[in-house]
């Protein structure tokens, strides 16, 4: 995917493009980010710091703390579950206009 960023159009990477055969989408300035993982990234972020202040009170960088960090993200994971990612699935069809 080639979104239009100017790192993304840059001569040498429109001429490496160019010469692997790869085409290009048109792509509107401004569009939607149709990247599901950034979008749940972002959410889980959200729900992972707001669950690990509310449990531990503030952020921290020792040993314990690494050990909670990595325990909470596995049980907000696994909460979050299916439903979770089909939600983001299912908008995609109002985020794509043709």
């Amino acid at each position: 995917m080639q979104d239009n960023a100017s790192c993304h159009k840059t001569l040498d990477v429109l001429h490496l493009l160019e010469e692997e055969g790869i085409p290009l989408m048109k792509w509107p300035a401004q569009s939607p980010d149709l990247n599901l993982l950034e979008n749940i990234w972002v959410d889980f972020k959200d729900l992972f710091h707001t669950q690990f202040l509310q449990l531990y009170g503030r952020l921290s960088k020792s040993a314990d703390a690494y050990y909670r960090y990595k325990e909470l993200a596995k049980q907000i994971w696994s909460e979050i579950g299916q439903g979770w990612m089909d939600r983001y699935i299912n908008s995609m069809p109002k985020d794509v206009r043709l």
